[in-house]
């Protein structure tokens, strides 16, 4: 025979010493009912809560044509309306609803749901809450079976309880008794000695002593944790209980650890990383492809691709955001990196790469539950094999991977029970999966750590020192029936638990806080949340009508704190010097985008080219719409029109150009730039398209007017000689007329104001450098040109040697009025002059907030005011004047 304690919130709550035995239990509803369905024989549910709501929305889906009064909710999101009329459902059968009832004269609403109650039971799925098992309960009882039990203690206040749970406790000969101290355990000189008594309904006299209550306030939670860790830190474990709900203990963990203190609970992340994979599986396999995912896919701490693969492969997506060649070229560059004699490492990766990431993708008119069910099944039995794989090493650890692959088996069985199915309802049927799939395993406290409970419900014993973090603010809870169906529904005996009932579980509740406290009760409240104030807790402002703002301490005084002297930041630099000359050496080969750093950011140029620092971890790379990569975009459709053998840019027809473009325009997004191919992305993919007809077309005219013979694009020219080395580079664009004169064009997507004041001042570099490399590879004098692909499309030269018909750029002051040749002249000069403090260790820094000191020879080759815009190395060389 079996002796038990039943509330509403011990499910998981650890039994004080004095309830400890082999044969007493504290329950709550789902220990209690499964231990008495095995007491009297019957056979347990294992039914998912997605598999009831999924049958609810198909029996709902068949009543629309009588539009019943959800048909509109139901349109819009079938999932979500399923699973709030299913609560209601739920909640009415708690209260005695079933379908004996005659509900013919009952309101509409009620009607309505009971036409759906006669198919829902049929599916087998209505019985699968607490209100059916206690149903099969009470048949089992009126057959004659008796479950074993010896006492029944009931410690939640009997008008607060569901009917159901009252019928059976009353069958069961349930004693209530919430066990709550009948006297005061506090020193009656103290505030909380005071305070119980008067929640006790005694006498009090004045208070005392005032830290044996406090509440402790800070604006942010992380403020308010690291404030209880310090508290805990003087604590002894063994006489202090912490009331902390589950969710809410990962801040408190972090600030326990910071001070290398044992904690409550032992938590792992395993099983919610694990219950992320799903999702994100699925999203990789629906087309179109959307890079984002296959990025955070890779690079999910827990993957079932090796490291050495996706990693890279995160990196080749990020810079490519589509599927091509570049994927197997990125698997091929792993392979080498591997000894060649270890075949058998080799072959494992190109079969994971065949089984992880070569794999077709889902389109949306292929799309249906079975066939995203087939996604998830390599998933499901790789976290099977892995759970197995673990038993023998860590069994707390190979728990949450069993859960993990129970869950996805689960949503595997769920998705196979669906035919016609959309991205959208995929989503919100991964939401409401994830909302009842078990996210963690919770493990208990590590030794030496406070007692943690998750309510003051499970508070059974008195405790010493309790500590209370964050109580639940007090809302206002709105039935969702009219007065005209609670009057129906009490009418006919279905007894539903109002606002004020569910206000007293709570006062009821928050009170044990309080009555079970022997020394002091601290509580925590955190007053800011998103820009505002938080909701305050019933039991705090009981508390403050009771004892005033005396008992309210910041929680910056329970930290320890220590005054710091004010220390001014160190001035910014305008040079770096080293001591020793000469480490500083002129590359072997330089680029445009090297030697322009050299120039106008000399420390970018060391830091980067010769300290090899780079940007920081690949997990910030995001596959988002930037100028970048539109640029990209627009480039690749420009080779396109110009590669391409079914279009003859000399001939063809505005009309027919775009038409063209249009084709072959998601073709190329899929190779280079999925992510415009997924929602959310049609207004930028739009916008794109239409820049690239207009721009291409303008540019088409241009090429037309100046008589263009030949185009060559992404023009690559093996580096040649200039005055500090060698210099190579690819060029945008090469046109050649029949007279063989040359001009090389420059596609940029917008920064018209910036090129313009270039080609005005000649520090048009780029185009300059484009020059030189003409007239070392072939001899010639080209002339060049900025176009700006936005805005319809706009060419900027110096003159109209090549390009007639056109504005040319007007040099300004005294800027030399030659095409390129004097930009080049001037940049060997400045080079020089750069090199030679280079060569002597002197390295510019030219930050915000600093003076240039030493002008360059010719002033219009002074780097810019604001320094490098888009340097990677802002946090180690300056920073803002006002900081």
């Amino acid at each position: 025979m079996s002796r038990y304690h039943f509330g509403l919130h011990l499910d998981g709550a650890s039994p004080p010493s004095a309830y400890q035995g082999l044969q007493s239990s504290i329950c709550g509803p789902e220990i209690f009912l499964t231990a008495l369905e095995a007491s009297l024989g019957l056979p347990p549910l294992d039914q998912h809560p997605l598999q009831r709501t999924l049958a609810y929305r198909d029996l709902i889906a068949a009543t629309l044509a009588k539009e019943p009064f959800y048909a509109r909710s139901f349109r819009c999101d079938p999932l979500a309306t399923a699973r709030l009329l299913l609560s209601w459902r739920d909640s009415l059968a708690e209260a005695g609803w079933h379908t004996g009832l005659d509900h013919g004269d009952a309101p509409p609403r009620l009607q309505a749901l009971a036409n759906l109650e006669s198919a829902f039971r049929d599916t087998g799925l209505a019985d699968a809450t607490h209100a059916g098992r206690i149903a099969a309960i009470f048949a089992a009882l009126g057959s004659g079976s008796m479950p074993a039990i010896e006492s029944l203690v009931v410690t939640d206040l009997p008008e607060t309880l569901p009917l159901c749970w009252r019928r059976l406790f009353d069958a069961l000969n349930a004693e209530y008794d919430g066990l709550i101290p009948t006297m005061a355990l506090a020193d009656p000189d103290t505030v909380l000695g005071s305070v119980q008594a008067s929640f006790l309904g005694q006498n009090t006299n004045a208070p005392g002593t005032p830290d044996s209550l406090r509440i402790i306030t800070a604006s942010t939670a992380e403020a308010a944790a690291y404030a209880l860790a310090s508290q805990l830190a003087n604590l002894d474990p063994a006489t202090t209980t912490l009331i902390a709900d589950s969710g809410e203990r990962e801040t408190l963990n972090r600030h326990l650890e910071s001070l290398d203190l044992p904690l409550p609970t032992a938590k792992t992340e395993t099983a919610a990383a694990l219950l992320e994979l799903p999702a994100l599986v699925l999203r990789c396999r629906i087309a179109p492809l959307d890079p984002q995912a296959w990025i955070e896919f890779l690079l999910h701490p827990i993957s079932p691709v090796p490291s050495r693969v996706r990693h890279r492969l995160a990196e080749t997506i990020h810079n490519l955001p589509g599927r091509g060649p570049h994927w197997e070229e990125t698997l091929e560059k792993c392979v080498t990196l591997i000894d060649a004699a270890d075949t058998d490492t080799i072959a494992k990766l190109r079969q994971v790469y065949a089984d992880w990431i070569d794999v077709p993708l889902i389109v949306p008119d292929a799309l249906t539950g079975p066939a995203l069910a087939d996604s998830l099944t390599p998933l499901g039995k790789w976290l099977a094999s892995r759970a197995g794989a673990k038993k023998s090493d860590d069994a707390n650890d190979a728990s949450e991977w069993i859960i993990a692959s129970r869950a996805v088996a689960q949503l595997e069985s769920l998705l196979r029970s669906e035919t016609a199915i959309t991205r959208i309802d995929v989503n919100r049927l991964l939401t409401e999966w994830h909302q009842s799939a078990s996210a963690t395993t919770r493990f208990p406290g590590q030794v030496g750590s406070v007692t943690a409970v998750a309510s003051p419900d499970q508070l059974l014993a008195p405790q010493d020192k309790i500590i209370w973090w964050r109580p639940t603010p007090t809302h206002t809870r709105h039935s969702p029936w009219t007065r005209a169906e609670s009057e129906w529904l009490s009418s006919h005996h279905v007894v539903l638990l109002d606002e004020s009932k569910i206000a007293l579980a709570a006062e009821t509740s928050a009170a044990r806080a309080v009555l079970f406290a022997g020394k002091s009760l601290t509580i925590y409240q955190v007053t800011q949340s998103e820009g505002g104030p938080t909701g305050q807790a019933g039991i705090v402002t009981r508390l403050l009508s009771l004892c005033g703002h005396s008992i309210i301490v910041p929680a910056r005084d329970l930290t320890a704190t220590e005054s710091i002297p004010l220390r001014p930041l160190p001035s910014l630099r305008r040079w770096w010097n080293l001591k020793t000359p000469d480490l500083l050496p002129a590359r072997e080969y330089e680029s445009f985008s090297s030697v322009s750093k050299v120039i106008d950011a000399p420390v970018d140029w060391v830091l980067e080219k010769h300290a090899k620092l780079s940007a920081g971890s690949i997990s910030s790379f995001r596959a988002s719409d930037s100028a970048l990569r539109s640029g990209s975009v627009l480039h690749a459709v420009a080779e396109e029109l110009f590669n391409h053998p079914e279009i003859k840019w000399h001939t063809t027809s505005e009309s027919d150009l775009h038409q063209f473009i249009a084709d072959i325009f998601p073709g190329l997004l899929a190779s280079q730039a999925a992510l415009y191919l997924t929602p959310g992305f049609e207004a930028a993919r739009t916008r794109l398209l239409h820049s690239a007809q207009q721009s291409l077309w303008h540019l088409i005219e241009i090429l037309r007017e100046a008589d263009v013979t030949e185009v060559a694009l992404e023009q690559s020219i093996d580096a040649v000689p200039f005055i500090g080395g060698q210099i190579g580079g690819r060029i945008d664009l090469i046109a050649r007329r029949a007279d063989g004169k040359t001009a090389v064009i420059d596609l940029k997507l917008g920064g018209i104001t910036k090129r313009r004041g270039e080609l005005q001042i000649n520090r048009h570099l780029q185009l300059a450098t484009y020059g030189h490399l003409m007239r070392q590879s072939e001899g010639i004098e080209p002339a060049t040109a900025f176009f700006i692909l936005s805005n319809g499309g706009i060419l900027l030269t110096r003159n109209e040697s090549f390009f007639p018909n056109t504005s040319p750029i007007p040099p300004k002051g005294d800027s030399p009025a030659s095409d390129w040749q004097a930009c080049w002249q001037e940049f060997e000069e400045i080079y020089q002059w750069r090199r030679r403090q280079l060569d002597q260790g002197r390295i510019e820094v030219p930050v915000p907030g600093t003076e240039a000191d030493e002008p360059p020879p010719i002033d219009r080759w002074a780097p810019p005011k604001d320094g490098n815009a888009y340097s990677a190395f802002t946090n180690l060389t300056g920073y803002p004047s006002n900081a």
